[in-house]
Formats: C-alpha cells, structure tokens, sequence
C-alpha cells in the first residue's frame, strides 16, 4: 500500500542529535582541562626545579613560553583527534586568499585595534592585567623585538587560529549546514565567546570576545584560516612593536640627563589622570575607526562573497537530489524542550573558566 500525502507529512524522522565528537564546547572544555592540568603539572616541576637551585626567570624565558603555546594549542589537538578519530586536514579551511584579501585584512586588523585597546584599558581598572605584566616583564630582561614577535604574535597567530578558526569553526559550520541555519552570525559570537574564555583572564576576555568574532567571519568570508592566522599576527605583532618602541623611547630618556629632568607627563597631565585621559583619548578616535571598519568590512564582504560565487561556479559543484528519506527529513518540525537547548557542556566550560580564573589570580 502506497504511503498518502497526509503520512508523508505526518512522519517523524530520526532526530539528529549532535555527536559530542562535534560538539565545540565539548572540545572547549577539554581545551580547557588541559590547559589547567598542564599548568598545574609544569607549576609542580618548575617549583622543584626551583627548589633544587634553578632560576626563576625560566617563566620568561621566550622559549618556555613558546613551547607552552604549541603544547597548549597543537599537542592537545592531535590528541583530541587521535581520540576522536578526526582528520587534521578536513578541519583547515585552506582556499587562496589573493592579494586584496591580504590588504583588506591587513587594515581591517588596524582599524579595530583602537576598540580593542579601549576595552582592555577600561576593564584594567577593575581587573589585573597580568599578560601586560608578563610583556613588561619580558621585555624588561632584555629580549630583542624579534624574539618577541616570535613568541607573542608569531606562535599565538598560528596556534589559537588553527584551533579556534580551524577545528572549532569548522566543526560549527558543519553543524550550521546539517540543520539549515542559515546565518553565520551565531557561530561568529560564540567563536568569539570560546576565544575568550581560553585565555582563563577576566582582564582579556572582553577584547579578546570582540576580536575573535572578527576573525571568525574573515575566515568564513575567505574561506581560509590564513586569514585568521595573518589578522592575528597584525594585531599581536602591532602591539608587540608598539611596547618595544614605548621601551626604547623611555630607555633613551632615562639616559640622557636632559630629557630624564623634563618631565613632559607632569606638564601635560597637571591635575589630570593619565591613564584615563589615554584611555578617553583612544576611545575617541576609535569611534572614527569602527566607522571606518564597519565600511571597510562591508566592501570586503560583498568582494569575498562574490569571488565565491564565482569559485563554487568554476568548480561546477553537483547537487544531489535529495532522496524520499530526506525529504521527509525536512518536513518533519520537531522542537526540542527547553532543557536540552541548553549547551550543558558550555555550563561546564564557563564554571571551569571561573574555577581556573580563581585558581590562578
């Protein structure tokens, strides 16, 4: 007996629950375990080392800090997916960027670092800034700028990105396409939301969020995480050379006894807090510069879109018709319980965060 229309429309498909293997807060959380653990586990060592007579400057020693980040990011990825049974290769978004992507990047990067920069200096007059410290304090034991780079922009670019815009975006974009979301917007908020609760620093997690969503859609926009991993570079390598200039500048006065007895800040600043004026002064030109970036994304989104279209035309991509299975799959309108739309891994992840922030302070 022929199925009627009213049981094709009536029938109930599988629901497609989301595998933990492909669950981004899954992989969040054991992100996140394993940074506590391994902190835990080096503080340990260290300390005996310590204790046994080595020097504490192994913490700014920049090879230390390198190693860290590659143990951080890219041992405990191979691991997830030697666990998980993944494919590195599958989750790194790849397509040739050109040269224009490559300059839209580049100044996209710049006009958002004053907003940046304007959140991390407010939020540092309620919270610690210790990545701050840790530069100043690198800096200080006399590191030249390009190891600096190396181990501040250099690593962190390619680390954090082939994680963050690589494995875990990619693992959202294949949920989006499997359940028909047709806005990137979501996935683009909660990179950013991931992004920052891995820094384990209330003081970074606000620019870091705001900065992370903007990586995610310029690798979604190119289709590469090249992308991701150059605007990060430009970001970190900015700042990293900014320190570096603000230290030789302040180096030169205090040796030349001329400039040390000018105290230019106390002329400019009488009566005023430096720090706020500083503050105030980059959030008033990063209001022209948002601006700015906000039309600049836009003409960088219509020309990404464009050369994709053009790409997928090229390449003469075959839809498959979709089977009697499938289609039934697609009428079938089943709206889960308000219980479990809730992400309890990314509950979980959040109370680590608070735990580690806490642990670490």
């Amino acid at each position: 007996m022929e199925p009627t229309n009213r049981d094709i429309l009536t029938h109930k498909a599988p629901h497609h629950k989301l595998s933990w293997k492909e669950n981004p807060s899954v992989f969040m959380l054991y992100l996140m375990l394993y940074f506590t653990v391994s902190v835990l586990i080096l503080s340990g060592i260290i300390y005996l080392m310590i204790e046994s007579g080595a020097s504490s400057e192994i913490f700014t020693n920049m090879w230390f800090i390198i190693a860290m980040q590659v143990n951080n990011f890219i041992v405990s990825l191979f691991i997830w997916l030697k666990i998980t049974g993944g494919k590195f290769s599958l989750h790194m978004p790849r397509q040739a960027m050109g040269i224009k992507n490559y300059i839209y990047v580049f100044f996209l990067t710049l006009l958002v670092m004053p907003i940046s920069m304007t959140i991390s200096g407010i939020t540092s007059f309620f919270v610690d800034n210790d990545i701050a410290v840790l530069i100043g304090d690198v800096a200080g034991a006399g590191n030249g700028w390009l190891i600096m780079l190396l181990a501040f922009a250099v690593t962190p670019s390619i680390v954090e990105e082939i994680s963050f815009r690589g494995y875990i975006q990619s693992i959202q974009e294949k949920r989006m396409r499997r359940h028909g979301h047709a806005s990137f917007a979501k996935i683009a908020v909660m990179n950013g939301f991931l992004f920052g609760l891995m820094h384990l620093n209330l003081h970074q997690f606000m620019y870091t969020f705001l900065v992370g969503i903007l990586f995610a859609y310029i690798v979604y926009a190119t289709r590469s995480v090249i992308a991701g991993i150059f605007s990060h570079f430009v970001l970190n390598g900015t700042q990293v050379s900014l320190l570096q200039l603000v230290m030789r500048f302040d180096n030169a006065v205090a040796e030349s006894p001329e400039l040390a007895a000018y105290d230019v800040a106390s002329d400019l600043f009488t009566g005023i807090n430096e720090e706020v004026f500083a503050i105030a002064l980059m959030g008033f030109i990063a209001i022209f510069t948002t601006i700015g970036g906000v039309a600049l994304f836009k003409r960088f989104w219509r020309h990404n879109m464009e050369r994709n279209s053009a790409i997928d035309a090229a390449k003469e991509m075959v839809i498959q018709k979709p089977t009697d299975d499938m289609q039934s799959d697609e009428l079938t309108v089943e709206q889960p319980s308000l219980w479990s739309r809730i992400d309890w891994w990314l509950v979980a992840c959040v109370v680590v965060y608070g735990f580690a922030v806490w642990l670490f302070r």
